[in-house]
């Protein structure tokens, strides 16, 4: 997931948009029903859906939030051992379908990722993106309890 992580870094910036900027100017208040702030909510479900439609993927309903860090995350989901820098609080989002990036940048004559499963991992504090992922499954459940996010 890694590697395809870094293929398509680029893109995710394409797919998502400003979402993460957006989301970094609004207080983080007012905790809905299952703990996660409203503005919070909102930014995640507007991630959710854009990641959706940039990866030419079916309507999802839902998509899985996770609160843990980044090396909690590496740690328990890869089997490449921790992610070098820094230990961010993030929310790990996850939505499933089958997606293709036709957005993403591949090498001549390749074809455009595909995958079951994309994972955007955004800092907590900030709702920037710190990590994309397209891919085949991963067992998340590792990573505790998922909230579940309804998508519109």
């Amino acid at each position: 997931m890694r590697a395809t992580a870094a293929l398509t870094s680029l893109a995710a910036l394409v797919i998502f948009g400003a979402a993460g900027l957006l989301a970094a100017d609004q207080p983080a208040t007012n905790a809905a029903a299952d703990g996660l702030p409203v503005a919070t909510r909102s930014t995640l479900v507007q991630v959710a859906v854009q990641a959706s439609k940039g990866l030419d993927g079916p309507h999802v309903a839902t998509a899985e939030v996770y609160t843990t860090t980044t090396g909690t995350f590496w740690s328990k989901t890869s089997h490449e051992g921790p992610q070098p820098g820094p230990d961010h609080d993030v929310y790990v989002l996850v939505l499933r379908g089958r997606f293709t990036c036709n957005r993403c940048p591949v090498p001549p004559g390749a074809h455009a990722p595909q995958g079951t499963m994309a994972v955007v991992v955004l800092d907590r504090h900030t709702l920037k993106e710190l990590e994309f992922g397209l891919g085949g499954p991963m067992d998340v459940g590792a990573l505790g309890q998922a909230r579940p996010l309804r998508l519109p």
